[in-house]
């Protein structure tokens, strides 16, 4: 029986950087920042949020995993009952907005899987995308929000972009450190 928590596929096992020169993607310098979700009386920084920019190319984003969030052990949108219809994972911005919304858990670190986008995002050429991922947790005896501030992600984008290695979807591993 499907519990919600699992994916559409194996996590890629050999991700192109993102810095990688043959990837027209970036990682915009200064954007990746944690934050607190809005509407919630106790506040820890459980959200991420990043910009990425195209230099080539319109680029489709059909994917993601999540590979590494600090300590967090998945990713939920609800929180304790708040927000059930938002979306964990949301691109908007730079063509067509894309998002991902599921019943379960997005499961984080080790046990990552693929999830494919709901709606798939387009990055146009030569724009920028913002990336939110919304709420980090870390699994306890009671579930608790994950503070993400100064800690380091890695996650994969599963993309379009034409590359030699790879079949209809290349995988873009973009890691980051997030603002204490």
């Amino acid at each position: 029986m499907d519990d919600g928590n699992s994916g559409d596929g194996p996590a890629s096992e050999d991700p192109i950087p993102i810095t990688d020169p043959t990837i027209d993607l970036e990682l915009v310098d200064g954007s990746p920042e944690s934050r607190s979700p809005d509407g919630l009386g106790r506040q820890v920084d459980s959200e991420v949020q990043f910009d990425i920019t195209n230099g080539g190319s319109d680029v489709t984003i059909t994917g993601i995993s999540i590979s590494e969030a600090g300590d967090a052990d998945y990713l939920e949108k609800t929180a304790r009952g708040w927000d059930p219809d938002g979306d964990e994972v949301q691109i908007t911005g730079g063509g067509s907005d894309g998002s991902l919304n599921r019943d379960g858990r997005l499961l984080v670190g080790p046990e990552a899987q693929r999830y494919d986008l709901d709606e798939q995002a387009t990055i146009e050429s030569s724009e920028n995308a913002t990336v939110e991922l919304k709420r980090f947790y870390e699994e306890r005896q009671w579930s608790s929000e994950h503070d993400m501030s100064g800690k380091t992600v890695t996650l994969v984008l599963y993309t379009d972009l034409d590359h030699p290695d790879y079949q209809g979807k290349t995988p873009v591993e973009v890691t980051f450190s997030l603002p204490a």
